[in-house]
């Protein structure tokens, strides 16, 4: 058990446009049978944005999963203005200069895919956003499709919500005039074989996810598989999450 003084005791910084500093308790978090710290997942976002690999210095942004968490959090399922009939915009929260400041709006703007991790109940998935396709993918490693259509609602305001970050960076919009989202499409991955490792699987897709084979893909659901990452050798693997510790450290210290 780690005392308060152990607990907030800074384990790393990544500088950049802002400062990133993870504490022990955030690192605790890649423990077993423990949902994923909000600030683990953005620091994956945070090192893939600025690595030297091609797709991410070309086409693909990783957004931070904090503006779409916080959107969640305070709107949640009630996310239409009543006044407007309209969603509520990233603008409206008292506090949302602070969450805009974590975005790069150079590459919000100009690159053609955005990957959005999500959490929302202690369950995370990933959002993407094929801006050239206009194609609009979830990937949930618990759900082929939503368990509910309250999910479908959250998931069709989360679209809504990154279309609204791109014109905020001078972007067009995607979404026709009167609508609130794109379709709604689910893509067939690999299950995770216990009910807490979904933050792992989300940073794993962010890692190795290509958008340009689900954008190929025009069907509902569609069955994204991959030699290294698929049903058969999760079953084998091992649960205690030192793997998917590893793979962190290695984005980390790079």
């Amino acid at each position: 058990m780690l005392d308060n003084d152990n607990k907030y005791e800074t384990i790393f910084q990544l500088q950049g446009p802002r400062t990133i500093e993870a504490m022990r308790y955030n690192f605790m978090t890649m423990r077993p049978a423990t949902c994923i710290d909000i600030q683990m997942v953005s620091i994956v976002c945070h090192v893939l944005n600025r690595e030297p690999v091609e797709r991410f210095e070309r086409d693909v942004y990783c957004v931070p999963p904090e503006i779409l968490t916080r959107m969640f959090d305070t709107y949640g399922l009630n996310y239409l203005d009543k006044k407007t009939k309209i969603p509520y915009l990233v603008k409206q929260l008292k506090d949302h200069e602070e969450y805009v400041q974590l975005l790069d709006m150079e590459k919000l703007k100009s690159h053609s895919v955005l990957f959005a991790p999500a959490l929302y109940s202690n369950h995370w998935w990933l959002y993407v956003l094929d801006v050239q396709n206009r194609e609009f993918y979830i990937v949930d490693s618990v759900y082929g499709i939503a368990p509910n259509q309250n999910r479908n609602k959250l998931h069709r305001f989360a679209c809504n919500v990154l279309n609204q970050l791109r014109v905020r960076a001078g972007a067009l919009s995607i979404l026709k005039k009167g609508t609130i989202a794109l379709q709604l499409r689910y893509v067939d991955v690999p299950k995770q074989p216990n009910p807490t490792d979904y933050g792992v699987y989300v940073m794993k897709w962010i890692e190795l996810l290509d958008a340009a084979t689900l954008s190929s893909c025009y069907q509902y659901k569609i069955r994204y598989d991959l030699e290294e990452w698929g049903q058969v050798s999760i079953k084998t693997r091992t649960t205690n999450n030192e793997q998917n510790s590893k793979m962190i450290g290695l984005l980390i210290v790079r």
